[in-house]
């Protein structure tokens, strides 16, 4: 069997796996996004407001990193809702 094969089986695997998770969590990977990106706004809006003031960082590049907190928050929100909480029994 070559390495693209095994490979490709892997990533189908895989991907199988993420679907399933997915299809079985997607209200609490939803919110858990949701949370993570409020959490973020205000977090990236103070933190960024702080080192505007500061000189740290210029007003385009702070305009520029916002987005980029928000996404990141969200996805970490995410992350935490599916990862790291134990799913209740049905």
């Amino acid at each position: 069997m070559s390495a693209w094969t095994r490979t490709y089986i892997r990533i189908r695997i895989e991907l199988g796996r993420l679907t399933g998770a997915v299809r079985g969590y997607w209200k609490r990977i939803l919110v858990g996004g949701i949370v993570g990106c409020i959490c973020a706004i205000f977090g990236a809006a103070i933190a960024l407001a702080w080192l505007e003031v500061h000189g740290v960082v210029s007003k385009a590049t702070a305009d520029e990193l916002g987005p980029v907190f928000v996404f990141y928050g969200m996805g970490i929100g995410a992350l935490n809702a599916y990862v790291f909480r134990p799913a209740r029994e049905r």
